[in-house]
């Protein structure tokens, strides 16, 4: 209880009244209550005018008073009524006031509600970014016991902030600092549990701390890994205007482990996402194979069945030259490979393809690929020319590369109707440039970004 007494209101008040004075009592007995109160007189002074003018008394709940009693400015609410109070003459001579402080309870009150949307926000979300995303949103605008809200992502030697999505269809972006803190880095190493108390604030571009308080402090929560390296980091920046008490620092803790956990289920949706995506992946890489690999079976059929059908287009049923056997032979042998390439798929399936490397005449055995392929091509009235130059053995498998060859050799015959094909083969530096050059219908525009995936066939 206090009483203002007189024009001035000078302060009389019991023992109750003295923590809410904090460091003003006790030379705030009998002050003039302006002098004691100025940082909320705009407030309070009208109220208190109003009693002494009019004897009309005043109820204020849980009023938000924004006063100086610890050493900074402090956020504090109170309950209170003013009553006038007459004198001899029965004239209002003072007013006459009751108050509770509320701050702790409503406080209380608002951080169990931040707690709790937080945790509602991130519910659900399907990726870590995502729930990073909206839970520095909800806190940023929503949570006023926080002066400024920032995530990090490090991989131990940079650290990237995370800058929340402007829009709701846009995904959020990253900045990477310049100078990386040491104090955030080796923060973001720690475990959830390591989070702690800095006596600093750290600026970053989307915060702009409030300078010139006499108290500036951060909270540090590491949030765990994230993937791919890199490990999460929540900065939240204390308001000025709360004390840093014990239950402060509850509340900082309790948010940095609800937004870790929140961050781990989401990651744990994340690795499951993944996980599915690759075996989708899979399943349609092998797909694709085995149906690239049915149509290569086409080729070395259709090399081999046009000398026997020249043969057998021959009146004199002459037995097929050398040249035609061999072409045949060389096909079959192709052919077999094939076969043996889908083995190799199931040992690539089960880890254990490796390849099988050896000194190779690249140049003559690249020669020799492209002579399965002239009788075929030059039946269509296309011209192909090969002319490697002498080059050194190389170390490489022969099947591999055979098939590399084969294969580009390949669509340049199913796509070039007139015309030339070329193949090149040279030394660049400690480079092998191997490339086909045709004048078929070659690749539109919009199938160029698909040529290295795999299996990928023009529509």
């Amino acid at each position: 209880m206090v009483i203002f007494w007189g024009s001035e209101f000078h302060l009389l008040y019991n023992d109750a009244y003295v923590p809410m004075l904090g460091s003003k009592h006790p030379r705030s007995i009998g002050q003039p209550a302006q002098e004691c109160w100025g940082d909320i007189w705009p407030v309070i002074g009208p109220m208190l005018e109003g009693v002494l003018e009019r004897g009309e008394a005043t109820w204020s709940e849980d009023l938000l008073l924004e006063m100086t009693r610890h050493g900074f400015l402090e956020e504090a609410y109170f309950t209170f009524s003013y009553s006038p109070i007459q004198d001899d003459s029965g004239h209002v001579g003072g007013v006459f006031c009751a108050v509770t402080e509320t701050t702790t309870t409503l406080l209380e009150q608002r951080r169990r509600r931040t707690l709790r949307d937080t945790a509602e926000t991130m519910l659900g979300e399907q990726s870590v970014l995502g729930a990073l995303d909206v839970a520095l949103k909800a806190l940023q605008f929503e949570a006023p016991d926080l002066q400024a809200v920032s995530a990090y992502f490090s991989d131990g030697d940079d650290l990237e902030l995370l800058v929340p999505s402007a829009q709701p269809d846009s995904p959020p972006g990253f900045v990477r600092l310049r100078r990386a803190d040491p104090e955030l880095l080796s923060a973001a190493a720690d475990a959830p549990s390591a989070a702690r108390l800095a006596d600093r604030l750290f600026e970053t571009p989307s915060t702009q701390p409030a300078h010139g308080t006499a108290r500036a402090s951060s909270w540090i929560a590491p949030l765990g890994p994230v993937g791919q390296g890199r490990r999460a980091l929540l900065v939240l920046a204390l308001s000025p205007k709360l004390a840093a008490d014990d239950a402060y620092i509850a509340f900082l803790a309790q948010l940095g482990v609800l937004i870790a956990a929140g961050v781990a289920d989401a990651r744990t949706v994340d690795v499951e996402r993944e996980r599915a995506d690759a075996l989708a992946a899979l399943d349609a890489a092998k797909t694709a194979f085995f149906t690239n690999i049915s149509h290569e079976f086409r080729t070395p059929l259709t090399l081999m069945l046009a000398p026997l059908e020249d043969a057998l287009a021959t009146p004199s049923h002459s037995p097929p030259s050398r040249e035609s056997l061999e072409l045949m032979y060389r096909n079959a042998r192709r052919l077999l490979k094939l076969v043996n390439a889908l083995l190799d798929f199931s040992r690539t399936e089960s880890g254990t393809r490796a390849l099988q490397a050896e000194p190779l005449d690249v140049s003559t055995f690249t020669a020799d690929i492209a002579g399965m392929f002239r009788s075929a091509i030059e039946r269509g009235g296309v011209e192909l020319i090969v002319d490697p130059p002498a080059l050194p053995p190389m170390m490489m498998d022969p099947e591999a590369w055979e098939q590399i060859v084969g294969n580009l050799l390949s669509n340049a015959l199913k796509h070039t109707m007139h015309g030339k094909i070329e193949l090149d083969l040279r030394l660049e530096g400690k480079l092998l440039v191997l490339s086909v050059t045709d004048t078929g219908s070659g690749i539109s525009p919009q199938e160029l970004p698909h040529i290295f995936d795999r299996f990928h066939r023009a529509t």
